[in-house]
């Protein structure tokens, strides 16, 4: 009857443990962050991008590209300047994983049997990021056009 009774507890407080952890909210910093960051890619930069704009005030508006592929053409030198942005859409508190919570039970003929009773939950921050990739055509030493294109990805922290 103790045994019953003692089961009993261990599965309400596994159960409650879990229902605790399942409906705590994201960590606050990282929700900061977040906001943060999709403040800065609502702020679209290559829209003050005109035709015809030199090499150095494209610098000026866009900074320092993360990539420049260079384009030999005969007489012309041309040159795309790569930029990446992302912007994190959301952050889910997710379980990924568990630590077995383990009893020992007394059997009738005086053994003690292990058995597992439930688990202690581990959680994670699932991240649904937004990538932006902007490709600039710089022409002989002049902006021409750009070239944007998405993609999602899902990254844990």
């Amino acid at each position: 009857m103790k045994h019953r009774q003692f089961f009993a507890a261990v599965i309400t407080f596994t159960l409650l443990v879990h229902a605790i952890f399942a409906a705590t909210p994201a960590d606050p910093k990282i929700a900061k962050a977040s906001a943060k960051s999709a403040t800065l890619a609502s702020e679209k930069p290559e829209t003050a991008l005109k035709p015809t704009m030199s090499a150095e005030q494209v610098l000026k508006i866009m900074g320092k590209p993360e990539a420049i592929k260079p384009k030999m053409l005969e007489n012309h030198q041309a040159e795309i300047w790569i930029y990446v942005r992302e912007t994190v859409d959301n952050v889910m508190r997710q379980q990924i994983g568990g630590t077995p919570i383990m009893i020992e039970v007394r059997q009738g003929d005086g053994t003690v049997k292990q058995m597992t009773v439930g688990e202690t939950p581990l959680f994670g921050n699932m991240q649904y990021i937004t990538e932006e990739r902007i490709e600039l055509l710089i022409f002989n030493g002049q902006y021409l056009t750009q070239k944007s294109s998405f993609r999602k990805i899902k990254r844990l922290n």
